[in-house]
């Protein structure tokens, strides 16, 4: 079995704002096929770290319903970047978790989103 694509580090909760580390794993098979000789982070697999973030944190189980805006700003060559730090401000209205997130690589944004969630 693989090792997992990402671990998360120090995540934190303060009055709505989850921060934390996710460190990749250069050696995951997903880097053999995009791309070879120059390899790069998924859009998707940015996304699907998301909702594992909030899968980890919230003991209520939630899917991504809406991707109001997703802005991808900086390929991600994990030998390059092979960490990186998000925030995400969340919101919970009824049963829906609001999201206002960013990566981040060092005072460079390297994706940023709004995302609504339903349990």
């Amino acid at each position: 079995m693989n090792a997992p694509l990402f671990q998360l580090n120090n995540i934190k909760d303060q009055d709505g704002l989850l921060t934390g580390t996710a460190i990749i794993n250069v050696n995951h098979p997903i880097f053999n096929g995009h791309f070879p000789g120059n390899k790069v982070l998924p859009g998707a697999c940015q996304l699907n770290l998301i909702s594992e973030i909030i899968k980890f944190h919230f003991p209520k189980v939630y899917r991504m319903t809406q991707a109001k805006s997703l802005k991808f700003t900086l390929l991600v060559n994990p030998f390059m970047i092979n960490q990186f730090d998000f925030e995400i401000k969340y919101s919970i209205e009824g049963d829906s978790l609001l999201l206002n997130g960013k990566f981040v690589k060092e005072g460079t944004i390297i994706f940023k989103y709004f995302l609504n969630y339903t349990s």
